[in-house]
């Protein structure tokens, strides 16, 4: 059985987000992992309940490859948040390959 750790006031929703996310064994020990993602401001959180370092890495060498179709599909004009949607489907497709 999974337990969490009692929540804390955060001033950062991330914060928050990874208190929920993280589990702990019955001893009390929380994972954490090198990845990127688990780093926040400088400071490294414990890794999510589902988190797959592979899976991550593999995902986060695709990112120059999104911002270049992105660019190229919706230049640089975010109005309205369209670069950033076109980039979150970019994304999403091409990391179809990584699972």
């Amino acid at each position: 059985m999974t337990t969490y750790k009692k929540m804390t006031r955060h001033s950062k929703i991330d914060d928050a987000l990874s208190q929920l996310d993280a589990p702990q064994g019955g001893n009390g020990e929380v994972r954490y992992c090198d990845c990127a993602e688990t780093q926040i401001d400088g400071e490294r959180i414990p890794s999510p309940r589902f988190h797959d370092c592979q899976y991550c890495r593999a995902r986060s060498t695709l990112v120059p490859t999104a911002v270049k179709i992105t660019n190229e599909v919706a230049g640089s004009n975010n109005g309205g948040g369209h670069w950033t949607r076109v980039f979150a489907d970019t994304m999403e497709e091409l990391a179809k390959r990584c699972l």
